[in-house]
């Protein structure tokens, strides 16, 4: 089994671990990408901003729990939203800025497009209407006894193992994904988002009230604004990789209709200018 790889940062006024493992491959329809365990340590409160993306996010507190709050600059004249254990972040989740008080500890798993549906047990996505949603209430039965021993192990792949199981142990009461919505999936992946979901439709031979109709169920979004998200997150991390700033040339390049029609993307879903947001990036994930 491949053992978690370690990074560390340290200056004067902050450190921080990051320990990365590849899930197992039986987890690959639900978990997108490696686990992050991270501890973190600053003399000041921390505040980031977290932009809407097309999959979902689970946070697993094991230190003083994120406080959350909307896309608006932090403050005190708006109360925080604390989930005790950690919550989960549908896909399409408004923008929203997470903080503490300078101690944070957990894991952050990202999770393909439809595994926030399964880990849910197939319940209906557009239930959550974007949501966020408490840890307890994601890994219900499982959620108190995963929470003790993960506090007891003292090393990121014994923490790992732990949720690894719960995991799959989830996974083996839930439904697979519709193969169609697979194919979709796939497809809107392939073409970064840019794709006419009456064309997409047309080659599953589904009307688009159908296509609709499982994108809303198992994943919480309608396939054009999925679409997008796909799309912003491309031009995301072609910024946070050092693209410059010319954003009608970025614009162009990622196909939308003009520098406007990106503007309107970075304000819905960062709340932000292009320019702010891209100052607003930081290689730490949570």
């Amino acid at each position: 089994m491949p053992r978690a790889r370690l990074f560390g940062h340290h200056a004067a006024d902050s450190a921080w671990q990051l320990a990365v493992r590849p899930p197992a491959p039986a987890l690959a329809a639900v978990v997108a990408g490696d686990y992050i365990g991270y501890d973190e340590s600053s003399a000041v409160p921390v505040h980031r901003r977290q932009f809407a993306n097309p999959g979902a996010v689970l946070i697993i507190d094991l230190g003083p729990p994120m406080r959350l709050r909307g896309s608006t600059a932090p403050g005190p004249t708006v109360d925080p939203t604390i989930h005790p254990t950690g919550f989960l972040a549908p896909p399409g989740a408004p923008a929203v800025i997470t903080e503490h008080d300078g101690r944070s500890r957990g894991i952050e798993v990202r999770l393909t497009p439809f595994g926030a549906h399964l880990l849910l047990l197939n319940a209906p996505m557009s239930d959550l209407a974007g949501r966020i949603l408490g840890l307890a209430h994601i890994l219900a039965d499982d959620h108190d006894d995963l929470i003790d021993q993960l506090h007891t192990r003292d090393d990121w792949d014994a923490r790992f193992d732990l949720l690894e199981r719960a995991l799959l142990r989830r996974l083996a009461r839930a439904r697979p994904a519709s193969r169609e919505l697979q194919y979709a999936l796939t497809r809107i992946t392939a073409c970064a988002g840019r794709i006419d979901i009456a064309d997409l439709a047309a080659e599953l031979g589904r009307s688009q009230k159908s296509l609709i109709h499982h994108f809303n169920t198992q994943i919480g979004l309608p396939p054009k604004r999925y679409a997008r998200l796909v799309r912003f997150d491309h031009v995301v991390q072609h910024i946070r990789g050092g693209a410059p700033d010319d954003w009608a040339e970025l614009a162009a390049r990622f196909g939308y209709y003009d520098q406007s029609h990106l503007v309107h993307d970075f304000r819905q879903f960062t709340g932000l200018t292009p320019t702010a947001a891209r100052a607003s990036l930081t290689p730490f994930p949570v």
